[in-house]
């Protein structure tokens, strides 16, 4: 008997209430069968469990939804606040970092030309320079 399984259901796995289902509803629809006030008493019960189950999932689900939401926001806050402010300091550090690195590549090239200047004087002093005679 099909409401005999919904109300002793202790030991009744999902596929043999599932089974029994599709027993009674086949039952039904050939005639060979009617709904007794227990099994209807039953199904209520379990369609009233189902709409509980739905309905705690959908609450469950929207509070989750709305968490993600939350998070999503203040991820989303925080990485456009990070992205103003680091934006323009990582442009202003590469600026100055350019700038230093030009100031030093200049000072470098005057550096060259002086050492070039120099040295040039120097081997000119030296192809002019005759050295003093030795007695012999």
């Amino acid at each position: 008997n099909v409401a005999h399984i919904f109300l002793h259901h202790k030991g009744v796995g999902p596929q043999q209430i599932e089974a029994s289902l599709a027993q009674l509803t086949g039952d039904i629809v050939a005639g060979r069968t009617a709904l007794s006030n227990e099994t209807n008493v039953v199904l209520a019960g379990i369609h009233d469990a189902m709409e509980d189950v739905l309905s705690k999932t959908e609450l469950s689900f929207k509070e989750d939804q709305r968490e993600v939401n939350r998070t999503y926001d203040a991820i989303k806050d925080c990485d456009q606040n990070v992205g103003e402010g680091m934006y323009s300091e990582l442009a202003t550090r590469t600026t100055t970092k350019e700038l230093s690195h030009h100031e030093c590549r200049v000072a470098e090239k005057r550096m060259k030309e002086s050492m070039v200047s120099r040295c040039d004087k120097y081997q000119s002093a030296i192809a002019q320079a005759t050295p003093p005679a030795f007695p012999t």
